[in-house]
């Protein structure tokens, strides 16, 4: 681009992005200009406290209170998959596996990529004594996380149970790489080694699962102990809030003549919107009867400048362009119209000068080819 050319503002441009985030509010020389006051939906605790109540029982190992809890939490967020594996979590504690398939069901039925899910119904087929399908569902926890040691174990668990003792050695072999003091790992190991007719490899397993368990004496040792991962974990950040029955509250408020004051239907579009002085306010040039006025911007309040700029007589306005015509940072206007139109050149003090009229000269048009065009304007 030539120095001499006109370079029209793109919403890009720093100072038309800044009028475009600012004039939001004022655009509405036609349309009143509201306000929007809205109500916060009520919200309720209770979901929250049951959580929390089924929580408490779930970490003192009560099972059955857990599940209550959690069951009377559950009608407060069917939709939230959180909640169904907490209840999950409880029923596989109180040892109700079927019942836990069902929620961990209820969550894939929501996310088919929970890894958690898989996991909880994985555990829940193991428990029943369904290898095969426990095995698939272990195995897709896995390809989604191999970061969570215990359903590395658990899978090996289900592939022992099948007989396929490879890939039962494998998987508990992994384990205890990640997590050497595993007593369960490294005694099942020894299992499925000495099942594969590998005596001293299943040895040294079963001795390393004897020292273990010397110094980890008092601990449990049930089936729920070696589930317990973080997807076992009851979970109780998320508080949902229920829509209110009776629909969201919204007031609207009339504050077009607060911002215009009593000259307001006077006052008609196209508009143009201009930060004269570069200070972020932004000012509205508008049609007045037959010619235009500049409205000053002070603190959304909007006051008529003394100066009154004519028009055509019965002109009718379509379109108000703004940009910096002649390259000199402060912003020009173009007001077009079907009877004729106009050109509006800004200073920073606000004032105003039409120069249509050098605009459409023949000078004008001539000195454009080799000069930027206000300067072909200027007298």
């Amino acid at each position: 681009m030539t120095p001499h050319e006109v370079r029209p503002r793109s919403l890009g441009d720093s100072r038309a992005t800044r009028w475009q985030h600012r004039a939001t509010a004022v655009l509405l020389l036609a349309v009143p200009f509201l306000a929007l006051v809205s109500c916060k939906p009520k919200s309720s605790d209770e979901f929250r406290r049951l959580t929390n109540v089924g929580k408490n029982y779930y970490d003192r190992g009560q099972g059955e209170k857990a599940v209550t809890a959690l069951q009377q939490a559950l009608p407060l967020a069917p939709s939230l998959a959180d909640a169904h594996l907490n209840l999950a979590n409880a029923l596989l504690l109180a040892n109700q596996p079927d019942n836990a398939l069902h929620q961990a069901q209820a969550v894939l039925d929501l996310d088919q990529n929970s890894p958690a899910a898989h996991y909880l119904k994985g555990c829940a087929l193991l428990r029943l004594g369904k290898f095969e399908p426990a095995v698939k569902e272990l195995q897709t926890a896995k390809d989604i996380d191999r970061t969570i040691n215990a359903v590395t174990f658990q899978l090996g668990r289900a592939h022992q149970q099948l007989g396929q003792l490879d890939a039962a050695i494998v998987e508990f072999q992994e384990t205890v790489q990640f997590e050497t003091n595993h007593p369960a790992a490294f005694y099942t190991l020894a299992q499925a080694l000495r099942g594969a007719g590998k005596t001293d490899e299943a040895n040294q397993a079963l001795a390393q699962h004897e020292r273990i368990r010397a110094g980890q004496a008092g601990q449990p040792t049930d089936t729920a102990a070696f589930e317990r991962c973080v997807y076992t974990q009851i979970k109780i950040a998320f508080t949902p809030e229920q829509p209110d029955p009776a629909g969201v509250k919204v007031k609207f408020v009339d504050a077009t003549t607060a911002a215009f004051g009593p000259g307001t239907n006077a006052y008609r579009g196209p508009a143009g919107i201009i930060d004269y002085q570069h200070d972020g306010r932004n000012s509205l040039f508008v049609v007045e009867s037959n010619g235009f006025r500049l409205l000053l911007n002070s603190n959304g309040v909007f006051q008529p400048s003394e100066q009154f700029l004519p028009g055509i007589a019965g002109a009718k306005y379509s379109r108000v362009l703004v940009g910096d015509l002649d390259n000199d940072l402060a912003e020009d206007m173009i007001v077009l119209g079907a009877q004729g139109s106009h050109v509006f050149k800004f200073t920073t003090n606000g004032a105003v000068t039409e120069v249509t009229a050098r605009a459409k000269s023949p000078r004008a048009r001539t000195c454009a080819i080799s000069r930027p065009p206000m300067d072909c304007w200027r007298t």
